[in-house]
């Protein structure tokens, strides 16, 4: 995961926007909206949680109302995907999911913390 170090670092000094165009870059290159991070989908409902994303962000769908938000649910199984890429060598992400991972991630961030700021 040190290879994504420096993503990381450049993720959290770009814009809400930045950010954005980012995960549009990845989000196309991971194909159909059920392929975005296995991990990150409902297996019940078969689902993605993170379906698409929109200029507002991400359109994550929660799972017990399928209402677009930017959930903690989903920020935490972004983070167990990153921990588990970190300390599994043998892991089955792509590059891309990676990368789509971190970026939403960032995202969460800068969300939060914009919203923190208001309120």
């Amino acid at each position: 995961m040190n290879k994504y170090k420096n993503v990381v670092t450049k993720l959290e000094s770009k814009s809400l926007e930045e950010i954005i165009i980012f995960l549009r870059s990845y989000s196309s290159k991971l194909g159909k909206k059920e392929e975005h991070c296995r991990d990150l989908m409902d297996k019940e409902k078969n689902l993605a949680f993170i379906s698409s994303v929109l200029a507002s962000g991400l359109t994550v769908i929660n799972n017990i109302t399928y209402h677009p938000t930017m959930s903690e649910d989903i920020y935490l199984k972004a983070m167990n995907i990153i921990g588990y890429t970190k300390n599994n060598r043998n892991h089955n992400y792509t590059t891309d999911e990676i990368m789509f991972t971190l970026g939403y991630i960032a995202l969460y961030y800068k969300k939060t913390t914009d919203y923190r700021s208001v309120g």
